[in-house]
């Protein structure tokens, strides 16, 4: 499977089991009832994509414990869930992860050892 058919397939699945109802019943229903500008509610948008993006650091957390306890089936399971909500967060937010991915790659390619740090 490429990146964009996982990004809009972890999308999609995420949608159907309800991630997003909570965040488009909130912006939906202040929008209509309250006088919020759109620089407020851009805020409010960004609250729920940080929301998104500690999911993915939970799924990281949860692959540190799994290697913690020596899973290795859990934490392997854990890696792909850090790409699904990796490939969630793409498909909502509209990134390009295909192409984003590959010039990251190019990039650091060209970088210095270990980046200039330590680890």
């Amino acid at each position: 499977m490429e990146i964009r058919e996982l990004v809009k397939k972890a999308h999609e699945n995420a949608v159907e089991k309800g991630f997003y109802d909570d965040e488009r019943f909130i912006v939906n229903k202040l929008r209509q009832n309250i006088r919020l500008n759109e620089k407020e509610i851009e805020i409010i948008q960004t609250a729920f994509k940080i929301q998104k993006i500690a999911l993915i650091i939970c799924e990281a957390t949860e692959a540190i414990e799994a290697l913690r306890k020596g899973d290795k089936i859990e934490h392997d399971e854990e890696i792909a869930d850090i790409l699904i909500r990796t490939g969630d967060y793409s498909g909502a937010a509209k990134v390009d992860l295909e192409t984003e991915t590959i010039n990251k790659m190019l990039k650091n390619k060209n970088r210095t050892y270990k980046h200039g740090k330590e680890f």
